[in-house]
């Protein structure tokens, strides 16, 4: 994918990425990625469940900074004559999280296009899944864009709500958060804090 000064990367292999791993994690922050989407997580859950399967590690970069990593790995499902090639997210065979890949929604439909097409017309998967994804994932009116794009060569596509899961908001600092809890508890808490200290 080149458009302007954007460029797409696929890699086969953690290692491959490991000099980015910095950008990646920046990005990850950036776009409200959970921690299941760090380059440690990865790479982790890889070197122990990724075994007979094929990594494909999606990176668009724009002007030489990262703005989209979508990590897939492509498995076997089934026996031969009916044997079929199933994508997915990196992680995703382990119980139900949320991802949401650290996409910035302005790339959004870009990135995601790029990657169903890919997939689907590169690499000949069967069907592709990736989620769950959060309602208020940022990048997900791309990919909605992306499922009806006949660029991405999807065919049949949806976007499923199945379960729901519990998000807190907590204050950017933990000053902010700690201030924010009634004076009581916030006396419990400064002596338990010097309780700490003083055995540490």
């Amino acid at each position: 994918m080149n458009s302007g000064t954007s460029q797409c990367r696929i890699e086969t292999s953690f290692e491959a990425v490991a000099p980015l791993k910095a950008q990646w994690d920046e990005l990850a922050l950036r776009s409200g990625a959970p921690v299941y989407m760090t380059y440690d997580w990865l790479r982790t859950w890889w070197q122990f469940y990724g075994e007979q399967s094929a990594l494909r590690l999606f990176l668009l970069f724009q002007d030489q900074a990262m703005i989209a990593a979508v990590p897939v790995y492509i498995c076997g499902v089934g026996l031969p004559p009916f044997r079929i090639r199933v994508a997915r997210l990196v992680g995703a065979n382990t119980p139900p999280k949320i991802f949401n890949p650290p996409v910035l929604p302005e790339v959004s439909h870009q990135v995601w296009t790029e990657v169903l097409r890919h997939l689907f017309t590169v690499e000949r998967c069967d069907t592709v899944s990736l989620g769950p994804l959060c309602r208020e994932y940022a990048a997900l009116d791309g990919l909605r864009e992306a499922l009806a794009d006949p660029v991405a060569g999807c065919g049949m596509a949806s976007v499923d709500q199945r379960d729901v899961h519990t998000v807190y908001e907590f204050p950017p600092t933990f000053d902010e958060l700690f201030n924010s809890i009634d004076g009581k508890e916030r006396k419990t808490r400064r002596k338990k804090l010097r309780d700490l200290e003083a055995k540490g």
